[in-house]
């Protein structure tokens, strides 16, 4: 018979700050977001709560309520580092732990009952060792998950608040100690059925519609039809239902076995030169890369660790473009990664894990229609050019909303193909003429006083724009650029179009320009513009080609 211990700390986030910034002790503390965000309370520290501030309320509201509280925004890496942290603690008591979530951890029994002759005993032992770490706990301990867990939690709140006289006889039996609860072998689905619906692990909006069935406690749930939850709600119901009887199907996964995939090798001689281990690195490679498949996990960081001759180690890491399972394609990656910089002495040996991994995508194909393209050709080529270049060695285009023309586009690193490469659009004139159509829409204002020589009304876009626009020194007759100058280029205009009137960002940074297209002699055709507003000046926005 499986027996579980869960240890639950509430609060997490708050004593995980707290353990990081000692002189938050006995101040009031918000975890959530800054004061004028409308986000949840994530924690609170004790003092916090006195004061009336609950989880989930906007900390608007918490400020309301605690305005002299210290709020501090969430921080994943810290929970993250303190998890891990907490975990190896625990592993020194069963080596099957899990961090299931931010302050709840499982462990296994089997096996350690000579270590501790009574559950409630290891219980206490885990509490006194999360307690030694700063983190106070409560622990329950039952024959499923979703039972000790909802243990742990009922000890908690036993502890904090009188015990009521639903649970007066059940308290006796399962809270010998203080924030301890045991539950019995085979009385799971007894303990669970007083306790109200609030301790399922269920979205609001399913909370609210099993209450309307007239549903207050989990014995309420549990008392229902499978089937007919089932077929009122689907899997999510009948996972609840499950859980409410006493059962929870999901194994432990323990974080020994989400560990880093890993493989190693040691070289027969050390080796100086790329090509001298390329051979074993493959090896590596394409045996990771089966591990990771065989757990249905693509890898999305490879990091290859080159032991050296002289002792010292070199790590050299790579990311695709996304999660691969390619073995070319990783091959090509660790090459790459190897070759940009030299190494200080010959290698002899090699150590390549996936310290990133994530879920392998399937991708379904279809069978009346033709793939267009090869998606995987162009992920490897954008992944190698990072690779090359540095993240930024793929760039696309993006437009922007303004009508000021040398900020319309801007450059930013390319994302990758998207999850479903075969619903790409067409690429179409139309699809990018978005800027063309604006610019042109908003030059339509011609200058009422300007003489207009032959042509068209709305100017031609230049082939080239200059980004910022270069500075010019123009010579004005009769309202029209006559002549021009600025580094390598100067010349009498022998042709002048215009003027087309450009304004905007009145709420900002305004601009208004007049824009004309000037021919000089024989040096081309350009596109220049005066700055009515600011500081003044004509600059060279573009060339015609």
């Amino acid at each position: 018979m499986m027996r579980l211990a869960a240890a639950v700390i509430r609060e997490f986030p708050y004593w995980a700050h707290r353990r990081q910034d000692p002189t938050l002790a006995g101040r009031a503390v918000v975890v959530g977001a800054l004061p004028s965000a409308r986000s949840g309370v994530l924690a609170r520290s004790p003092e916090a709560r006195a004061l009336g501030v609950r989880l989930g309320a906007t900390v608007v509201a918490a400020r309301a309520l605690a305005p002299e509280a210290v709020f501090l925004p969430p921080d994943p890496l810290l929970y993250k580092r303190e998890t891990d942290a907490l975990v190896k603690r625990l592993e020194t008591l069963s080596p099957r732990v899990e961090a299931s979530a931010d302050g709840l951890y499982t462990l296994d029994l089997r096996g350690l009952d000579r270590l501790h002759p009574t559950e409630e005993a290891f219980a206490e032992r885990v509490r006194s060792l999360l307690a030694e770490a700063g983190y106070p706990a409560s622990v329950g301990v039952a024959s499923t998950r979703y039972a000790a867990s909802v243990a742990a939690l009922h000890a908690a709140q036993m502890f904090d608040e009188p015990t009521s006289t639903t649970h007066s006889k059940l308290t006796r039996r399962t809270h010998a100690v203080p924030g301890i609860a045991v539950v019995p072998v085979a009385t799971e689905a007894a303990f669970l059925a007083p306790l109200p619906l609030s301790y399922l692990p269920v979205r609001e909006e399913m909370l609210e519609h099993l209450t309307l069935l007239g549903l207050a406690t989990l014995g309420d749930l549990a008392r229902l039809s499978a089937a007919a939850i089932e077929a009122r709600f689907g899997g999510e119901g009948l996972r609840l239902h499950r859980l409410a009887a006493g059962e929870d199907p999901v194994p432990l996964s323990p974080a020994a076995q989400r560990a880093t995939p890993r493989t190693a090798i040691d070289l027969d001689a050390p080796v100086a030169l790329y090509e001298q281990f390329a051979f074993a690195l493959k090896r590596l490679s394409d045996g990771l890369l089966d591990d990771l498949a065989r757990r249905g996990l693509a890898a999305a960081e490879l990091a290859l660790t080159l032991v050296l001759d002289d002792g010292s180690r070199a790590v050299r890491s790579t990311r695709p473009t996304r999660p691969t399972l390619s073995p070319r394609l990783a091959l090509d990656l660790l090459r790459l990664a190897v070759t940009r910089e030299p190494l200080q002495a010959p290698v002899k040996g090699l150590i390549l894990e996936a310290p990133d991994t994530t879920p392998a995508r399937a991708e379904q194909l279809k069978l009346y229609t033709r793939r267009r393209g090869q998606p995987e050709a162009v992920e490897g080529a954008l992944a190698r050019l990072r690779a090359l270049l540095g993240p930024e060695g793929a760039v696309a285009p993006r437009l922007a909303d303004t009508h000021r023309p040398e900020h319309q586009v801007r450059w930013e690193p390319y994302p990758g193909l998207p999850d479903k490469p075969d619903k790409l659009p067409e690429l179409r004139v139309k699809d990018v003429g978005g800027f063309r159509g604006r610019l042109l829409g908003r030059l339509k204002k011609v200058h009422p006083q300007a003489a207009l020589p032959p042509g068209p009304a709305v100017p031609q876009l230049p082939a080239r724009l200059y980004d910022p626009p270069r500075p010019v020194v123009v010579r004005v007759a009769a309202g029209a650029p006559r002549y021009l100058e600025t580094p390598g280029l100067a010349g009498f205009v022998t042709e002048a179009r215009g003027p087309h009137r450009l304004e905007g960002e009145w709420w900002g940074n305004r601009y208004a320009r007049d824009y004309f297209e000037v021919a000089v002699g024989p040096a081309g055709r350009y596109w220049i513009f005066h700055e009515r507003g600011g500081e003044g000046g004509w600059f060279l926005q573009g060339a015609y080609d």
